[in-house]
């Protein structure tokens, strides 16, 4: 939903320069969770209708069968390549030649596709350029044993700082794994590509963007940050509570559209709200099959049982807890929202910035612990947190958690460098 979102604004931005450029968005059916499937059509319904946009529905890959064992970087890899023969169909039946075929980062199976059709292929890079920098640097590391650097770090052209071994994608960490491998082989495929538009800006990743354009790479444009900032017309529920509530009070909880922690991990995470004494707004999404927190395709449990008996009279009028959507950009706009507890997705870290709003770096899959280095040692926007990363989803206990919040929402200097 992330790629989708800032990819669509992105169309719409290219459109918005010239009534010359047409783009037709080809969309692919979600896997997952049915709620995941309805987000989706309900975001592309509520776009405005324009005559230069369209949207395509690809019908659903016959030959493709979801395994839910495989990590999500393996299943959406192949899910992606598997479409390679309804993709070229769909260009083939559009009524006008194109010019270019842009893609997401995970879709550089279908560069050969761009080759057999003779249009240049560019990707739209929804993460940042300093994980961009990693991705191109992947191949050279290809073969080592990241567990022998525990107590060395890492250099990545596009950080100022070494990286710790463990902040890299978990995948790195198995190279016995589908996910390791298909990591590999999107890092060698970028250097095929014409271009790579990356989500960011120069303000914000000075050293990446000055590392890439000394790098032996593809062309990078820094377009970001694409945000659409127009508020929906209805008010949410969450919106009505936060104008109750005093300036910059309220931690802000939210994991992006595939974070999700277990039950046990909400206990703690409820303990330590409670414990801090902040007010907060908390949008919780678990599941019976989470470990501690990660990536998850699975339908939400019910929130009944996730939440220490007694909670919600207990916080009362500070802290509300929400199950499904919210408004992100309009609660982080809110002048109420003080501290934001994020995944680290990219989208969430941009809008972040762009609305002065100091974080708390959760990193949960993917790139996320990268992005964390990024926003906590360099940047330096975000506080951090001790997470056990030997311990892929391990439960956070809540007394790291509230020392967390504790620091985002009482130590000035994150709020005093990012603007609010």
């Amino acid at each position: 939903m992330g790629h989708l979102v800032s990819t669509v604004e992105m169309t719409q931005l290219l459109c918005s320069r010239s009534p010359r450029i047409s783009i037709t968005i080809l969309n692919m059916c979600p896997l997952g969770a049915p709620s995941i499937a309805s987000s989706i059509s309900s975001y592309i319904s509520s776009l405005p209708t324009s005559p230069n946009i369209t949207f395509i529905d690809l019908p659903f890959p016959s030959d493709f069968h979801f395994d839910p064992t495989q990590k999500g970087e393996t299943i959406i890899s192949l899910y992606i390549q598997s479409h390679k023969p309804l993709i070229k169909q769909s260009i083939q039946n559009l009524n006008h030649p194109i010019s270019a075929i842009i893609m997401d980062l995970f879709s550089t199976t279908l560069i050969d596709l761009a080759d057999d059709l003779g249009v240049p292929a560019y990707v739209f890079f929804t993460s940042g350029a300093s994980f961009l920098g990693l991705m191109l640097h992947l191949p050279s590391f290809d073969g080592t044993d990241f567990m022998d650097f525990k107590e060395d770090r890492l250099d990545v052209p596009t950080l100022p700082v070494k990286l710790d071994p463990l902040a890299l994608p978990s995948p790195m960490f198995d190279r016995t794994n589908d996910a390791y491998k298909w990591y590999m082989y999107h890092g060698r495929r970028f250097k095929d590509l014409r271009g790579v538009i990356v989500n960011s800006f120069v303000e914000l990743e000075s050293y990446a963007s000055n590392s890439l354009s000394e790098a032996n790479a593809p062309p990078v444009f820094m377009v970001g940050p694409i945000i659409n900032v127009n508020s929906r017309q209805e008010k949410h529920i969450c919106i009505e509570w936060l104008d109750r509530q005093p300036e910059n009070s309220v931690v802000f909880l939210c994991f992006g559209s595939m974070g999700a922690v277990s039950a046990e991990q909400a206990m703690e995470i409820a303990r330590a709200l409670e414990g801090c004494g902040h007010r907060f707004l908390w949008v919780l999404r678990a599941h019976d099959k989470a470990e501690g927190f990660g990536f998850s395709l699975e339908e939400d449990a019910e929130m009944e049982g996730l939440l220490p008996e007694g909670f919600v009279e207990r916080t009362g009028e500070r802290g509300l807890v929400l199950k499904g959507w919210v408004p992100q950009k309009e609660i982080l706009a809110h002048p109420a929202t003080g501290g934001f507890v994020t995944h680290c997705g990219w989208n969430s870290i941009l809008e972040g910035v762009w609305f002065g709003v100091p974080m708390m770096a959760w990193p949960m899959y993917a790139e996320q612990r990268f992005n964390a280095v990024v926003v906590t040692e360099v940047v330096r926007v975000a506080v951090g947190m001790k997470l056990d990363y030997e311990r892929d989803g391990g439960v956070v206990k809540a007394e790291e958690v509230e020392r967390g919040v504790r620091c985002l929402m009482e130590d000035g200097r994150v709020r005093e460098r990012i603007g609010r």
